[in-house]
């Protein structure tokens, strides 16, 4: 059976037809390697049939020079040609393959005369509009094959990990130079949005160099985040209102999620509530009911909810969302997994265990057999399904849960690693529920210590440690212990999150609570 959507696959077959003598540009989203094989022998196998030539171009690893080494030699006329293996490249914070292919667009054009396909991941392509927008500009059609269950996703990450501070910081001085020149709107607020997702992440970005300095303060990298994001919405609404076509409109939708997402992290639900909405009004317009980004935006609009405990709301959402998931992608794929598990957590707030226990173990399950055993999703499986039985005092069913995610990261990702982190502090959570404080005391302190160092004082992660083990003290009567680290907590969350936010508020009442000690505590 094949993996490949037939409505794709007719609408390409279609744009082939019609471009038989002349460059033609063709943008392919299409996550995975085995869907990107099956790709590369349909469409030999049509080109066998029109008689038409065929050429598939492997770029994976080649610099600037050697890709042009190979462009430069040139094809027939009317050749259907694939260029694929550019991940890496275009994913690097430097642009550089992106910008030469940029600068290169027009004696492309003359060496590569027929359609062109660009198969790329959702990332390296999205970086392809920023880096080469010229030539991206020049698109004469888009198709989109997304992840099937029967295979992970293909890692297209370069050589630094993108999560890590000098990933971040090298692409964020890219894009800001970039700003600098004369662009064009449209590609001001692209680089707008991704700028502001990226001081986003310079918050939670982990320094390959533990010693490394942070450039700015956390709160300056969420305002920063904040003001560009409201930048990028309001360049789209302009540019929405002067071309009502369906990729301005997704821009706009895209521009908006960007920016609910950020109000969402700040706690400012609801001024992330319209926005939302009007891009999951966007989406439904001009992509359909059914399409992976409408029902994406579907089960953000269902986070926003829960998030605000509208668990009303949330739960047709939800439900929605997995059942046009379930239909067109199938139970086991990653996605459809994704909002069983959302599904679950939502229950799982509700104190609806009996819902949320099947739930968690269907994504467990699932993900065991397709991603395996230590996938990052397996592995947060494992982890919800912990939180699920601690929260309802299983504690023995719990606690080996939490240990086997904590040595498997512990394991793949290092000590040091947030991840690792937050198990070690999930684990130490379930010892102070049980009043085990001598074995989660050096837990929260040893979290606190990583945390503090390799992330930084005002980042939220350490923050929550600074609660948490101010929590334990106050547990343990030691009060003395517990207040300087709580007001450490308010004073970093107030700078940091904000006076209003849920995690402000949450340490404010736990100092308040040191006032009045109930009994047994």
């Amino acid at each position: 059976m094949s993996s490949l959507s037939t409505a794709e696959l007719t609408r390409l077959e279609r744009f082939l037809g019609a471009h038989d003598s002349r460059f033609a540009l063709a943008l392919v989203r299409m996550p995975q390697t085995p869907q990107r094989e099956e790709f590369a022998r349909r469409l030999q196998e049509f080109s066998g049939e029109q008689q038409r030539p065929f050429h598939r171009f492997d770029l994976a690893g080649l610099g600037t020079g050697e890709v042009w080494g190979k462009v430069e030699q040139g094809l027939p006329v009317g050749t259907i040609a694939i260029l694929e293996g550019l991940d890496e490249s275009f994913n690097h914070p430097d642009g550089q393959m992106a910008s030469f292919l940029n600068r290169q667009r027009e004696r492309i054009a003359e060496l590569l005369p027929g359609p062109v396909l660009l198969v790329l991941g959702d990332r390296a392509m999205d970086r392809f509009f920023t880096d080469a927008p010229d030539l991206a500009d020049w698109y004469a059609a888009s198709f989109e094959f997304s992840a099937t269950a029967s295979a992970a996703p293909a890692q297209d990450d370069g050589s630094i990990p993108e999560n890590s501070s000098e990933w971040i910081e090298s692409r964020m001085s890219l894009l800001r130079a970039q700003l600098q020149a004369d662009v064009p709107d449209r590609i001001k607020a692209r680089i707008l949005r991704e700028l502001a997702l990226l001081y986003r992440d310079s918050v939670y970005g982990v320094p390959m160099d533990p010693d490394r300095v942070r450039t700015r303060s956390a709160s300056e990298s969420l305002g920063a985040a904040e003001v560009m994001a409201q930048e990028a919405v309001e360049i789209q609404r302009s540019l929405a209102l002067k071309d009502t076509s369906a990729d301005q409109a997704r821009e706009l939708a895209l521009a908006l999620n960007v920016q609910g997402s950020l109000l969402q992290e700040s706690g400012r639900y609801a001024e992330a509530e319209p926005l939302a909405k009007e891009a999951l009004e966007i989406r439904k317009r001009v992509l359909g009911e059914e399409h992976p980004d409408t029902i994406r935006s579907q089960n953000n609009l269902a986070g926003l909810y829960q998030r605000m405990g509208r668990y009303a709301e949330a739960e047709p959402l939800y439900r929605n969302a997995l059942a046009t998931r379930e239909r067109l992608r199938g139970a086991e794929h990653p996605d459809t997994l994704k909002v069983v598990n959302n599904l679950a957590s939502l229950y799982a707030e509700q104190g609806q265990f009996a819902q949320a226990e099947p739930l968690y173990l269907r994504a467990l399950h699932g993900r065991k057999k397709l991603l395996g055993e230590e996938h990052p999703e397996t592995l947060n499986s494992l982890n919800n399904l912990a939180q699920l039985y601690e929260r309802y005092q299983r504690y023995a069913e719990a606690e080996p849960l939490y240990l086997r995610t904590v040595a498997a990261r512990e394991r793949l990702l290092g000590r040091d690693h947030p991840y690792t982190l937050n198990s070690l502090n999930n684990l130490a959570n379930l010892y102070a529920r049980q009043q085990r404080y001598k074995e989660a005391l050096p837990l929260y302190r040893q979290v606190l210590t990583v945390r503090e160092r390799v992330l930084g004082p005002e980042h939220p992660s350490t923050l929550s440690s600074l609660n948490n083990l101010a929590f334990l003290y106050a547990r343990q009567r030691r009060y003395n212990k517990a207040e300087p680290l709580y007001r450490r907590a308010i004073s970093g969350a107030e700078k940091v999150l904000g006076h209003d936010h849920p995690e402000t508020r949450l340490f404010r009442e736990n100092l308040e609570a040191l006032r009045e000690p109930r009994p047994g505590l």
